[in-house]
């Protein structure tokens, strides 16, 4: 049922162990021989690595959650115990899939898959993979410890309130009755008294013409309502069950003849319905049917910043800078409130037909050192499901009374281009299930931008054929020329230089005019230094780009922009300095983006960790990335190098035929000449470590 972005997942596991925690645990070899230890303890610290989120986990927190009850000598002891009990336990599968380490343990990524990871990882697409709504997280492993029953709880309350999430978006977002009620389902599984649950499946039974279904799930609502808080539903709910007690039921022989259903009529909105009681049609600006087809992606209001007292002026200052900021980006409609008497009122934004709104607050919080400082809270806000907010960041504020709003407005620009990819991937997920003909040149791009983040190399095709369609609707459209620079470039990577020769060169061309149209988005001039470099070899570009980009941004805001930082490392390692690129690689790693020009910065990372001479470092990353994306030949091409240095025979093995059933008949020779950009000691690394890996030279 729940097929939606189906086409970006592998349809076959190749991991060596797969491990199933939702219900009765399994882990079995890819041949399907079970290897699950026999002991609970045992079961237990296999099941805390595997939901580790592939970090190491100390033998210390071990040792805590499995023997809270044991002094710490007999808890370590009992730990390596149980480490080789496990070991020996998995054993038929010919190699170590759990790195052993001197104080931590980890799975290892590449080797390894995870059913309750995948439902973390990949959405609904995972969710074929569950049995029946009420099975547990490890359901035959309560009881071990009391310090682990903590745990396991904390661990199940994770899984859950992610499924809940998800299936809530599949109401918000679907309009497939089956998918509705199967999603709703589940839903009332879980929690009973969800609302949206209950309008999902009446909704659904309605639209299918099954009259009598929808209110008999009326009645069954309005039952559970009264049995467990003694009233009834919300007023959203009882608008829609008046409506469908008002609709006339349908002939018995009109159903059978396959009579068309009578539509349900949309719940006023004052009655304070969400959006499965309203039109589920895309937004105009995404649809082709709109004549205007609009230049913005989303019509957007900022709220005046909440602040009390001597900051009320400062809050003032604040959104006027804001303001300036977001509309720099060129890429909203920025509208001032509709009532800008009414300071915090977001129901009046959202009649007035604004799609998303920005609010702040100004707070205040004392320091170790007794100082008050003063911190400005920013949340987006979208108004059309209820004013749920799906983006929030915090700002420190300088202190004093004398406010020096030149920075201010530079981690603004910061702020704003956040918001600007919030705006796009919200709207790429609520248009999913549409279909390409459907969509304007933003929406096509958009598209396209959600199916890059996926790392999937099957998927090209379709995002070049989106984003060169979305050119054709509107060539001017500056996300547009994004969606096609990112798009082309990631084709290029891909096939290591074996797809079309003028990729590289095309991609240069719509990234200057993604440029020119967007000044004040640095995303442009990463793309524009970046592409330069490695398709013209144009350096001198990239540090004019770069200097632009470091004038444009504070330093205290460039430290906090991930695509800055790594354009610094990509440029520092081209010039040689390999103390500076290792470092600005690790203040990225360490930082947490979703921007999507980190399709880009994957494979950048293990690159720059592998020429300035961190094996070790390019190791753990380009297994930790390729394991998550294991078709991105972008990557392994540089682990596999990386690899070649290292000694590690199983996973160079592993690594090359990966890489291999990628990309067949790839040569050394052929991988060289994708990377002519690179200095004359770089390309010699490269084709040394690939060499030693195995792969042909020519």
């Amino acid at each position: 049922m729940f097929d939606l972005g189906r086409r970006g997942l592998p349809k076959t596991d190749p991991t060596l162990l797969r491990l199933r925690l939702i219900g009765s645990m399994e882990a079995r070899t890819m041949m399907g021989e079970s290897v699950l230890p026999i002991g609970g303890k045992t079961k237990g610290l296999l099941a805390i690595l595997a939901l580790a989120d592939r970090k190491p986990v100390n033998r210390s927190r071990l040792s805590e959650l499995l023997w809270s009850r044991r002094p710490d000598d007999l808890a370590r002891a009992s730990l390596r115990q149980e480490i080789h009990r496990l070991l020996d336990a998995l054993s038929p599968l010919g190699v170590d899939v759990i790195d052993v380490q001197r104080h931590a343990l980890s799975l290892k990524p590449v080797l390894t898959s995870v059913d309750a990871e995948r439902i973390l990882t990949a959405g609904l697409s995972a969710f074929e993979e569950l049995g029946a709504p009420s099975d547990l997280l490890l359901s035959e492993l309560n009881g071990i410890d009391p310090a682990f029953d903590i745990w396991l709880d904390e661990q199940r309350t994770r899984i859950s309130r992610h499924i809940q999430m998800l299936l809530e978006n599949v109401l918000r977002d679907q309009n497939d009755p089956e998918i509705l009620l199967d999603a709703a389902d589940r839903l009332l599984n879980m929690d009973e008294l969800n609302e949206a649950a209950w309008r999902a499946r009446m909704q659904a039974a309605a639209y299918k013409g099954e009259h009598a279904q929808a209110a008999l799930y009326a009645e069954q609502a309005i039952r559970t309502f009264e049995s467990r808080l003694g009233q009834s539903p919300g007023t959203a709910t009882m608008a829609l069950i008046a409506n469908l007690r008002r609709m006339p039921a349908p002939a018995s022989a009109a159903s059978a003849n396959g009579a068309s259903p009578v539509p349900l009529t949309p719940a006023p909105a004052s009655h304070g319905g969400d959006m499965l009681l309203h039109d589920s049609a895309m937004p105009d600006h995404l649809h082709m049917s709109n004549p205007e087809v609009s230049r913005r992606i989303a019509t957007l209001t900022i709220l005046p910043i909440e602040a009390a007292g001597n900051d009320r002026q400062y809050a003032d200052d604040m959104l006027d800078a804001l303001s300036v900021a977001l509309v720099n980006l060129n890429v909203f409609n920025v509208v001032t409130p509709p009532d800008p008497s009414a300071r915090h009122d977001m129901h009046t934004a959202r009649r007035s037909g604004v799609d998303f709104a920005v609010t702040g607050i100004i707070r205040h919080a004392v320091g170790e050192d007794g100082t008050v400082r003063r911190k400005l809270l920013v949340r987006l806000l979208d108004l059309r499901p209820n004013g749920s907010i799906i983006w929030a960041s915090r700002i420190e504020l300088p202190q004093g009374d004398e406010a020096d709003f030149t920075d201010i407005r530079h981690r603004f620009g910061t702020v704003c281009s956040s918001i600007q990819w919030a705006v796009f991937l919200f709207e790429a997920r609520r248009m999913a299930h549409r279909p390409a003909e459907d969509l304007s040149a933003i929406g096509l791009s958009v598209r396209a931008l959600m199916l890059l983040l996926r790392g999937d190399r099957q998927l090209l095709l379709e995002i070049v054929a989106l984003v060169d369609k979305a050119r054709r609707v509107d060539p001017e459209q500056p996300l547009v020329a994004l969606a096609r620079a990112l798009a082309l470039h990631t084709q290029y990577a891909e096939n290591l230089g074996q797809s079309s020769g003028g990729d590289g060169e095309q991609a240069i061309i719509e990234a200057q005019s993604c440029y020119a149209q967007w000044p004040e988005n640095p995303t442009g001039c990463f793309l524009v230094a970046f592409l330069s470099c490695r398709f013209a070899h144009q350096i001198s570009r990239a540090e004019a780009m770069l200097a632009a980009m470091e004038e444009m941004l504070t330093p205290e805001a460039l430290e906090t922009f991930g695509i800055c930082i790594m354009l610094q490392a990509f440029v520092a390692m081209i010039q040689g300095d390999r103390q500076r690129a290792v470092e600005r690689v690790e203040k990225y790693s360490g930082m947490r983006t979703e921007h999507p020009v980190g399709v880009l910065l994957d494979p950048l990372m293990v690159q720059v960790l592998f020429f300035c001479g961190k094996e070790k470092a390019a190791i753990q990353m380009g297994s930790m990335i390729t394991g998550l994306y294991p078709r991105r030949a972008s990557v392994l091409v540089y682990y596999l190098a990386a690899l070649g240095f290292s000694g590690m025979a199983v996973e160079t093995t592993m690594a090359r035929e990966q890489l291999l059933s990628l990309i067949p008949g790839l040569t050394v020779e052929q991988v060289m000449g994708a990377h002519q950009y690179l200095p004359a000691m770089a390309r010699d690394r490269l084709a040394a470590g690939l060499r030693q890996a195995g792969l042909n030279a020519d």
